[in-house]
């Protein structure tokens, strides 16, 4: 499974936290041609775009948007963070298989 399929379930994973059928998804992909052209080939893009909703009023807006930026940022990372501070410990401790088999365990986390 690429990163990009993992994030796609992600979104699925995610849908039935928004109680509301208006909320958008998690991640979107698309993709598509541009108008640029060079004689023999065409330009196309690759656009990934990911949300996350939060109501608020006025007064509640920059607390809401903080709890949503962290919510994003766990959504996103939230499974390779935990890891870091096993490796900076295993790091500070000098075991160098212990390293390898962190990052290799967050390689396989992000790519699953």
């Amino acid at each position: 499974m690429s990163i990009f399929d993992n994030l796609l379930e992600k979104s699925t994973d995610l849908k039935h936290y928004d109680q509301y059928s208006m909320a958008p998804d998690f991640v979107k992909m698309d993709s598509g041609p541009t108008l640029n052209y060079n004689g023999i080939q065409q330009e196309f893009y690759l656009e990934a775009r990911i949300c996350v909703t939060f109501w608020a009023n006025q007064v509640q807006y920059e607390g809401a948007k903080k709890l949503a930026e962290q919510a994003l940022v766990h959504r996103l990372y939230g499974e390779v963070l935990d890891d870091i501070e096993e490796l900076r410990l295993q790091i500070q401790n000098g075991n160098r298989d212990a390293c390898h088999h962190i990052c290799n365990r967050m390689e396989a986390r992000i790519e699953r």
